[in-house]
């Protein structure tokens, strides 16, 4: 599957469906087309890497919806992670943070602890300082506000974050990545 190609620095808005692999061949990796000087394909490659070990393990506790955004879908050459968010019930997640806990290898599942990241000052969660990825969860049927709002005041939830670029408000695509 191709990617349109960046509209003002923005991935074009829209779900995007890719695989892994996909992503991992696509020009948010490769830079192949950017006009952006200092593209880091390689930390871009080890960025999605190092996605992938999570994406994995959603999947075989059954989590099927996971949407990848932030600076990654951008022009920026090196951005500074991967964000994601995953798609579940509230009664679902227990099960799934269990079942995440038990795999292998072990990786820090854990959203609650979160120290401050001293470049920024911002409280982040382990697995971005470890992997510089952060994942969390969108629970579909009670919604959780992020605490961002949009230019009207209005508190923005996942879904709508994520499609929108943090600093201009413009609307912007996101990655669904799925199963090869």
């Amino acid at each position: 599957m191709s990617l349109p190609n960046f509209d003002g620095g923005l991935l074009p808005s829209g779900d995007h469906v890719l695989t892994v692999d996909e992503l991992r061949k696509s020009f948010l990796v490769t830079g192949e087309g950017v006009d952006a000087s200092g593209w880091d394909s390689n930390w871009r490659a080890q960025l999605v890497d190092n996605l992938e070990l999570f994406v994995r393990q959603f999947w075989r506790v059954g989590v099927e919806r996971i949407f990848v955004n932030g600076s990654f879908v951008t022009a920026k050459p090196r951005p500074g992670d991967i964000d994601a968010y995953f798609e579940c019930e509230v009664g679902q997640y227990p099960r799934i943070i269990i079942g995440l806990l038990d795999l292998e290898p072990p990786l820090p599942w854990d959203l609650t602890r979160r120290p401050i990241d001293p470049d920024s000052g911002d409280p982040k969660p382990v697995m971005w300082h470890v992997y510089r990825v952060e994942i969390v969860p969108h629970f579909t049927d009670h919604p959780q506000p992020t605490g961002i709002r949009d230019d009207t005041g209005r508190n923005l939830y996942f879904p709508s974050l994520f499609r929108r670029d943090r600093d201009t408000g413009q609307p912007k695509g996101v990655i669904q990545i799925i199963r090869e």
